[in-house]
């Protein structure tokens, strides 16, 4: 038997996220009768009402609709459907394409952690309680429709009483597919050559730990390294096994009110700390006050420590146990992506780690932690990674309509990242770090084989950076070479422009946007290497208006790790240069390089980054870099100190021609007499930073911009995005990324968006408002 009604398919973050039972206790509420159930792409809704009650339900479920879930699309349809007594959840459907977006893996939710607490809960101090709306998702799901049976939570079988849960609607896990307990859940296991004197593991690991020992411990997405973060013999020793110097190390806190005086919690920062991605959050450290942390070895040279909240309900035990702030480190060698299975942590690890505390629900995506920081002056979040908790995220067009392209992009080499669009949806694959590194070129390829099985298969093109020696690229025309389908190559930066106009929804803007992309290394369409670019916008075309002169590229990717090397390039021919740098170089270095600049060479580049390394190196503080990135940051760092010791801000006296190369040459050896002078190193670095923007107000002033797009590596400087903010915004829109990272890992969402609008005609791009 059949009645009227409405028929409502949903798509988007639909699955893992609680939707359907949110979806009967709507129903219930409104006393409203039907089904619904999961398919491949996204959840169907029969409702047995006429259409004007259909739509209203619909539209509170559009404005309210459950935690972590993300509704891209919708599709309703009046007709006929079987007559039903209740509003039900079916059994999941299957089909051979899926076009539902995987979840994130969600934090620990305030319920779950109330229960973790409470003696009196039978959860109480259970490591893997989730709910409905928390745990994890990304790094288990197997395929869609999303159910138990396609997790890694298969393994599990719920025990009567996590049944009965996951059957009362009324209940926080009423169709919670990871759903179990201590009787039916996964289980730890500890592994050691350190005689235990602990029956408990969590107990037995925090005694460890508060004695100066290093542990490997299992987490949602990975494996993390924990220590004492108060005991500096013990973080130097970590550092000495891993093999990373000096780049920071994060710090886990036990619960927000644990943080002392010494770190500056703002709202912003705070509200991220609390939230359901719980990232890494890059707190300034008050150097006033006394701190408990070994803080020089944490963050040896710099003025920010990474705070992290535990994500997971093990971690926040083993947190709360310890009672003191922990080193948090991903588990791996530097270079290295974080490793997530037993034996391969014991294989690598077996020299870094004292013990390992391992648990056997399998992760099948691993991935980082997400990292934040906030701009001082206005808040402006600046993502350094966004992996878990955010992996995929969604930019996309929010009507939901499919233009029939299927894109894949394959990001940059550096910080690498693949978008996919399918069936009106874009995602974008987390942090998959470096693909010069063969392990991170395995987990790459893995990641995206995994996210296209859950997919609807493979796309109609291709996207790839045009540099023709990136490994990314090399594997874009291997499929597209074996599966016969269109590739299209799109410069470096062009990308970066394209993601930060993306993600403000510009398709085709009524007038002029200039683009700032500045950063270490991109090709170039002339074959140079491009870093410190001025782009323009206009009529759906990128054009190359300006850019730092080029100066010698030395050694190749060599120049990157070495800033002195950096600085003698731009400084070649001046004395005091030449002076200042000599004491870097053994005297064999010194004349084989200046042999290498006296010969006419054909590689030159344009970088801001490498700018940013020059005056660092001349400045002395760093001739070599440990970490990427490292000379810019111990810049930025003493740059910061003076502006918050001295005011007003330094004046520029230093006119820029108005000519499409800007000649960075002279103003370095003025910078370098004024410190050589004696003015404070502080100063110099903050006249710099000042500086870069009077060289983006020179190139503005040319023409009628209203509008400036920033993006690129060198905007993770929050000083720079400060004084951007100070001296720009009373004259121009400044438009930075929102949601995405500045660095490469916005390159794959630039080049599918690029991609999208040159295959518009102009008529299309004039009428399309929001096309992402």
């Amino acid at each position: 038997m059949q009645a009227a009604g409405v028929h409502i398919h949903l798509w988007g973050v639909t699955q893992g996220v609680g939707f359907r039972p949110h979806l009967k206790r709507l129903a219930d509420r409104l006393g409203l009768l039907g089904r619904v159930w999961n398919a491949p792409d996204g959840v169907h809704v029969e409702l047995l009402a006429n259409q004007r009650v259909a739509e209203n339900w619909l539209n509170d479920l559009l404005e309210q609709p459950p935690r972590g879930a993300y509704i891209s699309g919708y599709k309703l349809e009046v007709g006929h459907y079987p007559v039903s007594k209740v509003f039900s959840i079916e059994e999941s459907q299957f089909g051979s394409a899926s076009t539902t977006l995987l979840p994130p893996d969600v934090a620990i939710c305030p319920e779950c952690r109330a229960e973790l607490q409470d003696p009196t809960n039978r959860r109480f101090a259970y490591p893997f309680i989730t709910c409905t709306y928390c745990g994890p998702r990304y790094s288990i799901i197997n395929a869609f429709p999303y159910d138990r049976v396609r997790t890694s939570m298969h393994a599990f079988e719920p025990c009567s009483s996590c049944e009965q849960e996951y059957l009362d609607p009324q209940n926080r896990r009423f169709h919670s597919q990871t759903n179990s307990c201590s009787e039916c859940g996964p289980r730890l296991s500890l592994e050691s050559e350190l005689e235990p004197d602990e029956q408990d593991a969590i107990q037995q690991v925090a005694a460890w730990l508060k004695a100066g020992r290093i542990g490997a411990v299992k987490g949602v997405a990975g494996y993390l390294l924990l220590c004492d973060a108060t005991n500096a013999e013990t973080i130097q020793r970590l550092r000495s096994r891993k093999q990373r110097p000096t780049k920071p190390l994060a710090v886990m806190y036990p619960k927000l009110a644990a943080i002392g005086p010494e770190l500056e919690v703002s709202t912003a920062a705070k509200e991220a700390l609390l939230s359901a991605v719980a990232p890494i959050v890059l707190l300034p450290i008050q150097s006033a006050v006394a701190s408990p942390l070994a803080l020089e070895a944490l963050a040896p040279g710099l003025g920010e420590i990474g705070l992290m909240l535990p994500a997971a309900p093990l971690l926040q035990l083993i947190s709360t146990a310890c009672d003191r702030p922990l080193v948090a480190t991903s588990a791996n060698i530097s270079g290295s992506p974080i490793l997530a299975r037993a034996e391969e942590v014991k294989n690598n690890l077996s020299g870094v780690a004292d013990f390992f505390l391992h648990h056997d629900r399998e992760i099948l995506l691993p991935q980082d932690d997400s990292v934040v920081r906030f701009s001082r002056n206005k808040q402006r979040p600046i993502w350094l990674r966004r992996a878990r908790g955010l992996a995929p995220i969604y930019p996309t067009d929010c009507s939901g309509k499919s233009d029939g392209q299927s894109l894949l992009a394959f990001g940059s080499d550096l910080k690498h990242s693949f978008c996919i669009r399918q069936a009106g949806n874009t995602f974008i694959s987390p942090y998959l770090g470096d693909l010069s590194v063969y392990e991170s070129q395995e987990r790459a390829a893995a990641c995206l084989l995994h996210l296209l099985s859950t997919s609807a298969g493979l796309p109609h093109q291709l996207i790839a950076d045009a540099h023709p020696a990136y490994h990314s690229t090399a594997l874009a025309q291997e499929l597209s070479d074996r599966e016969g389908l269109r590739l299209k190559t799109i410069q470096h930066h062009h990308a970066h422009f394209g993601a930060v106009l993306a993600e403000h929804r510009i398709a085709e803007p009524a007038e002029d946007i200039l683009g700032v992309i500045w950063d270490g290394t991109g090709y170039g369409i002339d074959g140079q290497i491009w870093g410190g670019e001025f782009l323009g916008w206009k009529n759906g075309e990128v054009e190359r208006r300006a850019h730092l002169k080029y100066f010698p590229q030395l050694i190749g990717d060599k120049m990157s790790r070495e800033p002195r090397l950096s600085a003698l390039s731009l400084l070649v021919g001046n004395p005091l240069g030449e002076r200042t740098l000599r004491p870097y170089f053994t005297e064999l270095e010194w004349k084989y390089y200046q042999s290498l600049l006296a010969q006419a060479t054909s590689l030159q580049t344009s970088s801001m980054g490498r700018l940013f390394d020059a005056v660092a190196a001349l400045l002395g503080l760093a001739d070599r870099s440990a970490f990427e990135g490292e000379a810019a940051m111990l810049l930025e760092q003493v740059a910061r100190q003076h502006e918050q010791s001295q005011s007003p801000y330094p004046d520029m006296d230093i006119p820029w021609p108005v000519d499409n190369l800007l000649d960075t040459t002279s103003w370095l050896g003025l910078l370098l007499e004024e410190h050589h002078t004696g003015q404070i190193l502080g100063l110099t670095a903050l006249k710099f930073h000042r500086q870069c923007i009077g060289i983006i107000e020179a190139v503005a002033r040319q023409q009628p911009y209203t509008r400036i797009a920033f993006s690129g590596g060198v905007w993770q400087n929050s000083l720079l995005v400060d004084l951007a903010d100070r001296y720009l915004c009373q004259d121009y829109q400044l438009l930075f990324h929102r949601e995405l990272s500045p660095n490469d890992e916005n390159i794959s969402y630039g080049q599918l968006a690029l991609a999208k609008l040159q295959a518009l005609s102009p008529a299309e791009l004039s009428t399309t408002s929001t096309i992402f």
